[in-house]
């Protein structure tokens, strides 16, 4: 125990040392908590609340009661508060307890706890013994919190049946989490695990707000590790994280009293054995996220995010749903008797392990559940992938982007899913199908369409075919679709091949996911055969570079790669030269031949033109001086051919940056006078 009473010591000292990080200066009407604990904030009221603070790390000596009716403000100071180890560490009836913590995040020594996490994920601080230091020393998970922290409850129940609220047990009155951090709870029961919750905090018809501050490191046996809720729970902020239970490993909430609402927040790497990794939301409770973040939560079982059954609702208004893990449901489990509704947010890259995706995969997973009746209502956000099991309930999408297309039998009637992209408005990138609902009300609104505006890469039609568009409003644009025969599936956009098609032409509102019916229509492109010249001559010699012109080649075509002999080298094209360069296995009167392919213009057919060239000795290279002296240049580089004279290449200023014989040359991008023997050009090169 020697090293214990030097920790206590260093503990004290820093009482008098400390400087205030916040508005609490814990003098006018503060008082020093007192270590026996028992019943505090006898007598308080909204008009004169109680207001306490620690003066150093405290262990209490018995479990700290607020009074009935009492009106109590705990400020943690950045110490430590450790329950008795029995029981909760703080219980609340009838009475409203606001915990804050005016030295959260700070680095002074005092603030500092670590801890490690021991087998069953509970976060276990320093007590000051030599027993801690060892099994800290051989933990693999250790971290520490810097601000204060509720820690070492232990709820077994008064009668080891009912066992909530390891850190605060709250019932009938209420508790705002501003800041600080209530870690290292636990709810368990030897005798019965289903009325045992809330590692953390457990609320009962009353009602929690957390603001700010973290729920981290507790453990329950059944239900909800962090946080159960048989009452009502609003995050605005904080942090729910590293809590696990079997049920509900950050947040479990039951009952027609539990109501948990996400305004903001997180809910994030916590543990469930079997459902719910994130958020359990069971037996006619009530769930909605309207904010905030649910993320990379795991279950061994289903919903690694979120899982619901039997509430009276589920909400989705907003927030985001990602990175979990579970067999069913990665992101969403849905089951037994619920009714989903998915209005925004964003629920994508959830994971199901690799060896369990033939279960059932899926951001969000509907579960038929023995044939009990689930509903699916979705009308926007942005989800990966939906998968139901089989077609019990009333499964409707009505609006939202997907990742991947839903499957059409859950769509509400008249509904289409069609892929989209830049332009159209709440597209993001990797939500590329999207549902749009039909317009009804105002089917009048281009009674005087016709086919609209195919600009499809300039592909000519046949004669004949109108393709002006009119009647189409500036809210409006259109998809179009295209098949060969009716039976065929539609690809979309326009196309650009030779042949008769089926168009569709369906307008779609720019802003509230409505569609206005669909223009049919055929169309037929002629595409014609390319005229002209399709073969190129020059020559080559060994160890030395030249250019040819190639033939024109139409409008929308474009060159290939030119390849061929292997004995001509450097093949490349710039401008409309064919460049290249002869190699050691030239000799006079050879012919090579290369063949540069041209790409398929949407027009035209793919053709190739074939280059011949024959060898001659060095002593026929052309003169620089002559007219055969060709200068071109391409991104950071300067070609030379014609010539294997030396070349000078200077800048701007004047300066010689390159002297030599080579001809392909690196320059950065700029303005330069290149000498080749005597004549001189004033080139532009490209970055």
């Amino acid at each position: 125990m020697k090293r214990f009473l030097l920790c206590t010591a260093i503990a004290l000292a820093a009482v008098t040392t400390a400087q205030p990080q916040s508005a609490h200066d814990h003098a006018d009407g503060w008082t020093p908590l007192p270590a026996s604990g028992d019943t505090i904030g006898t007598g308080s009221t909204d008009e004169h609340p109680a207001l306490y603070y620690l003066t150093g790390d405290t262990r209490l000596e018995a479990d700290l009661v607020i009074a009935d009716s009492a009106v109590v403000t705990l400020c943690l100071n950045g110490y430590q508060l450790t329950g008795t180890g029995q029981n909760p560490v703080i219980r609340v009836r009838s009475a409203r307890l606001t915990v804050c913590d005016c030295r959260e995040g700070s680095d002074a020594p005092e603030c500092q706890h670590p801890y490690y996490k021991n087998g069953e994920g509970l976060f276990v601080f320093d007590d000051g013994t030599d027993e801690w230091d060892s099994q800290h020393a051989a933990a693999e998970d250790t971290g520490v919190i810097a601000g204060g922290v509720i820690t070492g409850g232990w709820s077994e129940g008064l009668d080891s049946v009912f066992n909530y609220g390891g850190g605060i047990d709250l019932r009938w009155g209420s508790l705002t989490l501003e800041s600080g951090t209530i870690a290292g709870n636990q709810a368990n029961s030897a005798i019965n695990t289903e009325y045992t919750g809330g590692g953390g905090i457990s609320l009962y018809e009353g009602e929690a707000v957390i603001n700010g501050g973290q729920v981290a490191g507790n453990t329950s046996a059944a239900r909800g590790g962090g946080i159960y809720a048989a009452g009502s729970l609003t995050l605005n902020g904080g942090r729910i994280w590293g809590n696990k239970a079997y049920q509900g490993g950050g947040i479990f909430t039951s009952s027609q009293a539990g109501v948990v609402v996400m305004n903001g927040g997180e809910v994030a790497d916590n543990t469930a054995d079997w459902s719910g990794g994130g958020v359990m939301a069971y037996l006619l409770s009530r769930f909605t996220l309207n904010d905030g973040l649910i993320a990379g939560n795991m279950a061994d079982g289903s919903g690694g995010g979120l899982y619901a059954s039997q509430t009276q609702s589920c909400i989705l208004n907003g927030g985001v749903v990602m990175n979990n893990n579970g067999l069913f449901g990665s992101g969403v489990m849905v089951a037994a008797g619920d009714f989903f509704t998915v209005t925004g947010g964003t629920i994508v890259d959830n994971v199901t392990p690799p060896e369990y995706q033939h279960w059932g995969t899926g951001d969000i997973y509907i579960d038929r559940y023995s044939g009990t009746f689930i509903g699916l209502s979705v009308t926007g956000g942005y989800i990966g992938t939906i998968e139901v099991d089989e077609t019990y309930g009333n499964h409707i999408i009505e609006g939202g982007f997907f990742a991947e297309t839903p499957a059409s039998n859950l769509l509400a009637e008249g509904c289409i899913t069609v892929p989209v992209g830049e332009g159209v408005a709440g597209y993001r990138e990797g939500f590329a199908h999207a549902v749009y609902k039909p317009d009804t009300a105002t089917a009048g609104i281009v009674s005087n369409f016709v086919p609209g505006s195919p600009v499809y890469d300039r592909a000519p039609i046949e004669e004949g075919i109108d393709f002006t568009a009119g009647g189409v409003p500036d809210s409006l644009h259109v998809l179009y679709a295209h098949r060969t025969d009716t039976a065929a599936p539609l690809a979309y956009g326009l196309p650009t091949d030779a042949g008769t098609y089926h168009i569709t032409a369906t307008l779609l509102h720019n802003d509230n996911r409505r569609h206005y019916g669909q223009t049919p229509f055929d169309i037929t492109i002629a595409k014609a055969e390319w005229d002209g010249e399709r073969n190129a001559e020059g020559t080559v010699a060994a160890g030395h570079s030249d250019s040819l012109a190639l033939p024109a080649i139409p409008e929308g075509a474009y060159y290939g790669t030119p390849s061929g002999d292997p004995r001509i080298l450097d093949l490349r094209i710039a401008d409309g030269y064919l460049h290249y360069t002869g190699g050691s296995g030239i000799e006079p009167g050879g012919s090579y031949t290369l063949v540069v392919p041209v790409g398929e213009g949407v027009n035209y057919h793919i053709y190739a033109i074939v280059v011949q060239l024959t060898g001659f000795g060095t002593s026929g290279v052309p003169s620089a001086d002559g007219p055969s002296l060709r200068i071109t240049t391409t991104g950071g580089q300067l070609h030379i051919a014609g010539s294997d004279e030396r070349a000078t290449v200077y800048d701007l200023h004047g300066r010689q940056v390159y002297q030599g014989f080579d001809r392909t040359i690196g320059l950065p991008g700029g303005v330069y006078m290149v000498r080749v023997g005597s004549e001189g050009r004033k080139v532009i090169v490209h970055p």
